[in-house]
């Protein structure tokens, strides 16, 4: 059953940065140190930033909706200083494609990456609307493109982390994030190559997305009960793709998605429990049935200690491999050093990797038996550094909280890390050592920063192996104080901008539903308030213009009659109200387009009303699963 929505997409085009003033955001960003400030600019286009500017080297960026960004670099050099820093901004390339499945259908909610072809590089991302539309308007030069398309759940990154080990037992907090079943879908695709040029309209390429074949069963553990919460993963053998699902509440799994004409390893994990590899045969298309049984995992734990005194090894971040290479699991030491991983482990012979402060240290081996655990200590060496961060001279008071970076580029593997300054200004970092770096003495950056202080860079050098305990003070800049950046940003005319159109997905408290939204604006944020009736709208757009909005609400989460009002006036004007039986689409006008904070209200809402309370959560849930499938049926 497929439930048609009348959600038009305007092919209207306003007026859109006529050569002149432009709505932006500049930020300025001190290059080593903690300092940062912002501003936006108003109707005349003027910016300032006259707060948290200490004395430093800066980038100072203006970014706008449509433009690509300008950077300018200065330097201050007192709290008195004020620098003026004027951007003109060029229009960027604005790219308009499609992506429809194999039926002819539009895909909505594809995930579409935009890639140079002349850098090699990514640049940016969107999804598609509801008549699988992308659209690209923002920092983008002229050049060489093209773009692929495929699917991003965020049920995968909780499906990944019990894969590696975690523990996650459930169930879902937000159903539409880990949804374990999704209807049939389509797999990955990409474009040919195309041009774009800067300030012009470019057609971007229809991206033809091919059918999804369907691997479905249940997942049991070795008596036959189902297993819920369990990651599925499946990885393409003659490919390079994999995707991760979760089994619902009676271990059964669904996997529609990705799924090419191809042959696929296929394996299930969950806390305390692994199950073997099977090869799944998708050459033929259709549905796939397949169900897997669930062994106890082996399981490893123990202490990292530092050789030669015991220190135990905290914060550090360690993972296994077997050898036979199929096993991947991580953990963490606490503050005793200990960590266990009690899941996706095989038996055999396995390596242990750990990470400290700036080093990977390892591997390290050991035999793993079948639903066993096994003890495995490890000692590694390390080197210790502490002391006491100051203000004004190393007599002064403790700086708490400061913030510390550690960094060397003469010991490969060594990467930044940073040091934690406890409340009273002493700190204590461990640097693991890497097998045959034992003895050399290496320099050490240490950048320290704190607010109100100048930031500042020590370099120390360190024999490895050994401790070294370094008192350090920053020089005191004047809290509260600031220099000021301010100046003028404009911009290049270019091609009108289209009405844009996305899903958000939004939740309160145990409530989860979809919003439609259509708009000339950038919308930044969108929140919900059910006890208070509605629904918070931060949007920015072109200066001097009139904003337009259409927003779709679900019949069953509120009801009308709707209003909009703005934090400040004038307020939005209502264009029309029309429902048609499952959303309200409620379209209004607004002035104040270069930063506007709105609340949508409407007469009701849940959970006001517990007797609609099922109905909303089973209708929410419908609605996810029918936007996930890809195939909303404009009319």
């Amino acid at each position: 059953m497929l439930i048609a929505f009348e959600l038009a997409l305007s092919t209207a085009s306003p007026t859109f940065g006529a050569s002149g003033v432009v709505s932006a955001f500049v930020s300025a960003q001190q290059d080593e140190g903690p300092s940062r400030g912002y501003g936006y600019t108003n109707s005349s286009g003027y910016y300032e930033i006259g707060y948290d500017l200490l004395p430093g080297p800066y980038t100072v960026t203006a970014s706008a909706f449509g433009y690509i960004d300008g950077v300018q670099h200065t330097n201050i050099s007192s709290l008195l200083d004020e620098k003026h820093i004027d951007f003109n901004l060029n229009r960027s390339a604005l790219i308009i494609g499609k992506v429809v499945g194999f039926d002819g259908l539009p895909v909505a909610g594809a995930y579409v990456r935009l890639y140079n072809n002349l850098t090699g590089g990514y640049v940016t991302y969107t999804y598609t609307d509801s008549a699988g539309v992308y659209v690209f308007a923002t920092n983008i030069p002229t050049g060489v493109y093209h773009v692929a398309v495929s699917f991003e759940f965020e049920f995968t990154s909780v499906a990944s982390q019990v894969y590696s080990g975690a523990n996650y037992t459930g169930p879902p907090t937000y159903p539409h994030r880990y949804a374990p079943y999704l209807p049939s879908g389509y797999i990955s695709g990409s474009s040919s190559n195309f041009s774009a040029v800067a300030g012009q309209q470019a057609a971007g390429p229809t991206v033809v997305l091919q059918g999804s074949a369907v691997i479905q069963g249940t997942i049991r553990d070795q008596f036959g009960s189902p297993v819920a919460n369990a990651s599925v993963y499946a990885y393409n053998t003659m490919g390079s793709n994999y995707i991760f699902v979760l089994s619902g509440p009676d271990g059964k799994y669904r996997i529609s998605y990705e799924i090419a004409k191809s042959v696929y390893s296929l394996r299930a994990i969950a806390y305390g429990y692994v199950s073997p590899y099977v090869e799944v045969d998708a050459s033929a298309g259709g549905i796939i049935a397949q169900d897997l049984t669930l062994n106890r995992s082996a399981s490893v734990y123990g202490f990292i200690r530092r050789a030669g005194d015991g220190l135990p090894i905290t914060s550090a971040y360690l993972y296994t491999y077997s050898l036979s290479g199929v096993d991947y699991a991580y953990s963490y030491t606490d503050g005793s050093g200990y960590y266990s991983i009690s899941s996706g482990l095989t038996p055999g012979n396995h390596s242990l990797y750990v990470y400290v402060g700036l080093a990977y240290i390892g591997p390290f081996y050991f035999w793993l038996s079948e639903g066993q655990a096994t003890r495995f200590d490890v000692s590694l060496d390390a080197s210790r550094v502490t002391g006491m961060v100051h203000g004004d001279n190393l007599t002064g008071p403790a700086l708490g909280y400061a913030s510390m970076k550690f960094s060397s580029a003469h010991v490969p593997s060594w990467y930044s890390v940073w040091g934690q300054v406890q409340a009273d200004g002493t700190y204590s970092v461990l640097l693991g050592i890497p097998s045959g770096y034992m003895g050399m003495t290496v320099p050490v950056n240490i950048t320290v920063s704190h607010y109100g202080y100048n930031t500042r860079t020590f370099t120390v050098n360190l024999t490895l192996g050994t401790d070294l305990n370094l008192d350090l003070y920053l020089t005191k800049g004047e809290l509260g104080a600031s220099a000021k950046v301010e100046g003028f940003v404009s911009g290049a005319g270019g091609p009108g901008m289209p009405f844009t159109f996305n899903w958000w997905r939004l939740t309160f408290d145990n409530y989860t539903f979809m919003v439609g939204m259509n708009s000339t604006s950038s919308v930044d944020y969108l929140s919900p308030y059910l006890l208070s009736k509605y629904i918070y709208i931060s949007a920015r757009g072109p200066e001097g213009t009139v904003g337009h909005m259409t927003v779709w609400v679900p019949d069953s989460v509120m009801q009308g009659p709707f209003t909009v009002v703005s934090r400040t006036p004038p307020y939005p004007t209502i264009v029309s109200v029309t429902d048609n039986g499952t959303y309200t689409a409620v379209e209004f006008t607004y002035f104040e387009h270069n930063y506007n904070y709105m609340y949508l209200y409407s007469t009701s809402a849940v959970p006001e009303f517990p007797g609609v309370a099922l109905l909303a959560a089973l209708g929410s849930a419908f609605f996810v699963s029918m936007l996930v499938e890809r195939r909303l049926r404009l009319q």
